[in-house]
């Protein structure tokens, strides 16, 4: 071998090391940048952005190992305040339908049993 060889072989290590260094530099430097925190939309109640909204919030909390409390928590957050709003209007006449039938079959069960005593 010629001395230019035997000079090149002997910078080959030390080259190679040089690459390992920048390559290592280049990978610290991509995972320093910081991506801007994303924000979830909030839920208007409206059908077409459900499956933005439930994609949003499950890649942002559903995916954190929080309590099923705290993401409860965070879930009425991001609604806005008319669909809360809709929300406890149904649920208030549930209860109210509710409660009316309980009345309903009480007043019948007392019919029922007047005519029993009546005949």
């Amino acid at each position: 071998m010629c001395e230019k060889d035997l000079e090149h072989e002997k910078q080959i290590p030390n080259q190679k090391l040089q690459a390992a260094l920048k390559q290592k530099e280049l990978e610290d430097n991509r995972s320093a940048v910081k991506l801007p925190k994303l924000s979830i939309i909030p839920f208007s109640g409206t059908v077409i952005y459900w499956v933005r909204f439930e994609s949003q919030f499950s890649a942002m909390v559903d995916s954190q190992s929080v309590p099923a409390v705290t993401r409860f928590s965070h879930l009425k957050d991001y609604w806005c305040r008319e669909f809360a709003k809709r929300l406890m209007v149904c649920h208030l006449m549930k209860m109210a339908m509710c409660a009316q039938r309980n009345i309903l079959e009480k007043s019948m069960a007392t019919q029922m049993k007047t005519r029993e005593l009546t005949s």
